[in-house]
């Protein structure tokens, strides 16, 4: 037996439960995976506490550790590789695996969706990259345009267009929320499609976190307090009255920020923010404002399978999203983007801690929920700001 995660969705909670380990079938394709860290990310808190899918599924996305079998027709992995990679635990009606857990069990197609964790980083640092990674890497190449230093079957990677261009050649991205996870991975990603040429970037962020955004390898070119209500009249001085922000992406995706975002993109169709909480969420205000600039996307779409959420909002999957993944783990596996870990909070007490502690921490899903936290004296229950958190299962 091992233990896991376990949904109870009657009384919207989880606890450590035992479970069989999975056995591989080495008549099918399938990968074994021992769990040796994983990442919490606010969806898996808020399908607990809002739960879609049924009592006994394991809960969990993010997950790092070490291939123990495979099946023999798998020939791009080896016993003992170091892997990372996400799942949709129970953040969907329809069963799929959870990372939660002891040991994670791949099967058909997602055994291709993992990634070699290169020498340099550790499995800690390994187990938080992939699904904020490949959320911003989804906003910023696939809906935004920006261009990718990869290549994925159907798209090849591309230079810079000039139509993103302002008068003075420079393209202006503006990132809400650029001190959140996934906010740190998309400066990056931005960096890194311009080459780091004829970029303008944008930040709004708390003034506490402009020093580490001001560096390498997050390089913003001005920075904006968010707390400040005239913000977007600020983005305008910065850009011209003319002009506007070319892209954006909105990394919270809640209230105004939709909004406000909108008031400040330019006026030709390339102008497009990239958000990550759906208009049917409600998440935010999208009353009496052109929300077609708006461009939508959920990360599950990129794993080849459906994703129903029980309301009536399903993910359908596509060959092309799965391909960019595909694209994007290639590309972290080779070492030759080299991007770098967000930085983490290791959390101590493992399994048993994940939800008293670190959902308590995320709060429901939203960042406004996140106020409520009662006061906690231990060190590593201090607000969440600027990194990611990280239980070992394993010692």
């Amino acid at each position: 037996m091992m233990k896991a995660l376990v949904l109870n969705a009657e009384a919207k909670t989880a606890s450590v439960q035992p479970i069989p380990i999975p056995k591989l079938d080495h008549g099918k394709r399938q990968l074994l995976i021992r769990i040796e860290a994983i990442a919490l990310n606010p969806v898996d808190s808020l399908y607990v506490r809002n739960p879609i899918g049924e009592t006994g599924r394991t809960v969990g996305s993010d997950f790092a550790g070490v291939v123990v079998a495979i099946s023999p027709s798998q020939k791009q992995l080896q016993i003992g590789d170091r892997i990372a990679g996400l799942v949709q635990g129970s953040n969907s009606a329809n069963p799929r695996p959870g990372a939660f857990a002891e040991y994670l069990l791949l099967e058909d197609d997602d055994v291709d969706l993992v990634w070699k964790v290169p020498s340099w980083m550790t499995l800690e640092e390994a187990a938080g990259v992939s699904l904020c990674g490949l959320t911003a890497a989804q906003g910023a190449y696939c809906r935004l345009g920006i261009p990718a230093p990869f290549s994925w079957a159907g798209k090849s990677s591309s230079g810079a267009t000039s139509s993103s261009e302002g008068e003075d050649g420079t393209t202006t991205v503006l990132i809400y929320g650029a001190s959140t996870s996934l906010g740190l991975y998309a400066a990056q990603l931005v960096n890194i499609g311009f080459g780091g040429k004829n970029l303008r970037l944008i930040g709004l962020a708390s003034k506490s976190k402009f020093e580490m955004l001001r560096k390498e390898p997050y390089n913003y070119t001005h920075l904006l307090d968010y707390h400040s209500p005239d913000w977007p009249s600020q983005v305008r001085d910065i850009v011209g009255e003319e002009g506007g922000v070319d892209y954006a992406l909105d990394c919270i995706s809640e209230g105004d920020t939709v909004r406000n975002i909108l008031s400040t993109l330019g006026k030709e169709p390339h102008n497009k923010v990239a958000i990550f909480r759906s208009k049917q969420s409600r998440a935010w205000d999208s009353d009496g404002i052109d929300t077609s600039k708006a461009i939508y996307g959920a990360v599950w779409e990129g794993l080849g399978h459906d994703i129903v959420y029980g309301n009536g909002m399903n993910i359908r999957a596509t060959e092309e999203s799965r391909n960019f993944t595909v694209g994007f783990y290639n590309w972290l596996s080779s070492g030759k983007g080299k991007l770098e870990p967000n930085p983490i909070r290791l959390m101590p007490g493992g399994l048993e801690r994940i939800v008293p502690d670190g959902f308590a921490l995320l709060g429901g899903g939203r960042m406004e929920d996140r106020d409520g936290v009662r006061e906690q004296t231990e060190e590593w229950m201090r607000p969440v700001s600027a990194e990611k958190l990280v239980y070992m299962i394993r010692d």
